[in-house]
């Protein structure tokens, strides 16, 4: 890797880093808000609550997108090269059905996709930074996460 790229990637994880670190810290704690989820949480919950890696929603698919990386990220710690790329397209799918819902983080995702095809490709070559790819893309749906919720 070039000088070049690791500063181009220092300077975009660290930004990253920024982004999600200044989003936790704007919402601060109401005493109020606090006490009504205290009370709420000795409820038991209802039947029909489901699980956010089921609903078909901008959440969901931001939940599955997450999980599916982890896992390409596993894999590819494991030498499984073709199942971390397979984990990886369907990462890709999972960012089509988050587009098509138009939302308000467009861009984002469109930047996320372009980066899931980038490290497909590396993975699929087997590269050196192709861990750092699978790092970079948890550190982007981490920060869209943050920023849907």
């Amino acid at each position: 890797m070039t000088l070049k790229k690791m500063i181009r990637f220092a300077m975009l994880s660290l930004s990253l880093a920024v982004t999600v670190l200044a989003v936790a810290c704007t919402k601060g704690a109401n005493p109020e808000e606090a006490n009504k989820n205290a009370a709420q949480a000795n409820r038991p919950e209802p039947a029909v609550t489901k699980s956010p890696l089921k609903q078909q929603t901008l959440e969901g698919d931001t939940e599955r997108i997450l999980l599916l990386l982890q896992m390409a990220r596993d894999d590819a710690k494991n030498n499984k090269w073709q199942d971390a790329a397979g984990e990886l397209r369907t990462a890709s799918k999972e960012v089509d059905s988050a587009l098509s819902r138009k939302p308000r983080l467009t861009p984002e995702f469109e930047d996320l996709k372009a980066a899931i095809e980038r490290t497909i490709g590396a993975v699929e070559r087997r590269d050196k930074d192709a861990e750092a790819q699978l790092a970079e893309l948890q550190v982007r749906i981490g920060a869209i996460k943050t920023n849907i919720q």
